[in-house]
């Protein structure tokens, strides 16, 4: 790291003299093996946004039966629910009395 940091520092004149040419090239080789981490990371990037493309289409038709079977399961709840709701009404009415009229 400190390396890293000291490389992106400008040259003194000292430092010059002493290094020449070789900090020179140690800065350009560095910034090279940075822009191709840099590169190499975009790339994984791009194949794990394909990869989870692939796995959603993949699994699609899975998900919609899953969905659909969910959405037939509150449905027939729900008709059994109003069912239950409708005969109890019913029972109510006739222990009080008033007979509704029948609507099946």
């Amino acid at each position: 790291m400190g390396l890293a940091l000291g490389l992106l520092l400008p040259g003194t004149q000292r430092e010059d003299e002493l290094m020449g040419t070789a900090r020179d090239q140690l800065v350009d080789r560095a910034g090279e093996t940075v822009e191709r981490a840099k590169d190499a990371v975009v790339e994984a990037g791009r194949d794990v946004k394909e990869t989870v493309k692939a796995e959603i289409e993949e699994h699609k038709p899975e998900i919609k039966d899953a969905v659909q079977q969910a959405g037939q399961h509150v449905k027939d709840q729900v008709k059994e629910g109003a069912r239950r709701v409708k005969n109890e009404a019913k029972d109510a009415a006739k222990k009080s009395g008033n007979v509704p009229r029948s609507n099946t």
